[in-house]
């Protein structure tokens, strides 16, 4: 048996015809495509006993996410799900998770953009600061913000600390953690 493995992703927006022109999602036909491609390199990508985390957004639908547990059983590994602006469907909200890979902490968080533009889907500035100053995360790794201001929130931002890991930016399949921390200039 393989040894299990860590990935991260964000932003699939399963079943959110929209998503297509607002992200320029143009290599998808139709949004049965694109909801068919991203499961399919999800599962091409993570075993069935690898661990994914997950930082929001993963369906966005009319329905209220009735469909989330279907989502879900198709993809495969072990899902540590992180809150995000869409998911407002989920009963358990767990807004950030500081993590510790490699003996550094890392804070896992679907956006961390304090400014109050997006009061229900981030940490308020203080909870931000309160969070660096306990666990002293040098790295936050994040989603939200797509493929649409790639000079602000780049796949990985050195100067600033963040990682962008929306869908847009992974080609639409979780990247294993160990590589997209190996990415980084030291």
């Amino acid at each position: 048996m393989e040894t299990p493995r860590i990935f991260i992703i964000s932003d699939l927006h399963l079943e959110h015809a929209n998503i297509m022109k607002y992200c320029h999602r143009d290599q998808f036909e139709d949004v049965q495509q694109m909801n068919y491609e991203m499961v399919s390199r999800w599962n091409q990508t993570v075993g069935k006993f690898d661990t994914v985390y997950f930082l929001g957004d993963l369906v966005f639908s009319r329905n209220k996410g009735r469909n989330i547990r279907g989502w879900l059983h198709k993809l495969n590994g072990i899902k540590i799900f992180i809150w995000g602006n869409h998911d407002t469907y989920l009963k358990c909200k767990l807004p950030y998770l500081v993590i510790k890979f490699n003996g550094e902490p890392l804070l896992l968080v679907h956006s961390e953009d304090p400014d109050g533009r997006h009061n229900k889907e981030t940490l308020a500035h203080t909870e931000v600061c309160k969070i660096i100053t306990e666990w002293k995360p040098r790295w936050i790794i994040h989603g939200h913000h797509h493929n649409n201001n790639l000079q602000k929130h780049p796949l990985i931002n050195n100067e600033s600390h963040m990682i962008n890991v929306s869908a847009e930016l992974l080609d639409y399949r979780p990247i294993e953690l160990e590589k997209l921390l190996s990415m980084r200039s030291r």
